[in-house]
């Protein structure tokens, strides 16, 4: 079983609002490692958020979906365009400052705070 399969079958085992604030707290995580300077810590967070956003997507409401269709389609724009921000302090601090706002987002959109 692959480490995403892994990670999709224990996700799907919690309620939906768990699941959004799973994302949410990994989101932050992104945010914090790249801020850092933590670059390779980051990008697997990022792919593995990727796939969680489109996991999560089903049972969401349709606000909750357009944000989460926006993170997964930012985080996915991130991963290709790796070697072209990671280098660039402006790029960071907006990269990191979208993603925290996101998380953000979707922890009021989860109901748990």
């Amino acid at each position: 079983m692959s480490d995403l399969e892994s990670i999709r079958k224990r996700l799907l085992t919690e309620s939906p609002q768990k699941r959004i604030g799973h994302l949410a707290t990994d989101l932050l995580r992104i945010a914090n490692f790249i801020e850092s300077g933590s670059m390779n810590v980051a990008k697997p967070i990022i792919r593995e958020s990727k796939f969680m956003a489109e996991w999560i997507a089903p049972e969401a409401d349709f606000e909750t979906k357009q944000l989460l269709a926006e993170v997964q389609t930012f985080l996915a724009l991130k991963e290709i365009s790796w070697p072209n921000w990671i280098n660039n302090s402006h790029e960071i601090t907006a990269t990191a400052s979208t993603v925290r706002n996101w998380s953000h987002d979707l922890l009021n959109h989860s109901g748990l705070v």
